[in-house]
């Protein structure tokens, strides 16, 4: 029989299909895990100010002399 792999009756093996569901997985765990890197290495970029922007929309700070309740 022409066009199939010898002894076994089945055409032979044609490039390999990469499985998706377990590539998507790892893909999104490698992502999941460099991401928090990516996010140092931006963060180590920046001055104390800029990661930490004092809102007016905040509570006040207590006056000195007072005791929170």
């Amino acid at each position: 029989m022409a066009g199939t792999a010898p002894g076994t009756g089945r055409a032979p093996a044609g490039p390999r299909r990469t499985a998706l569901i377990p590539t998507l997985t790892l893909l999104l765990g490698a992502l999941y895990c460099l991401l928090p890197v990516a996010w140092v290495v931006v963060a180590s970029t920046k001055s104390g100010s800029e990661l930490f922007p004092r809102s007016r929309s905040g509570p006040a700070p207590a006056s000195p002399g007072t005791s929170p309740t």
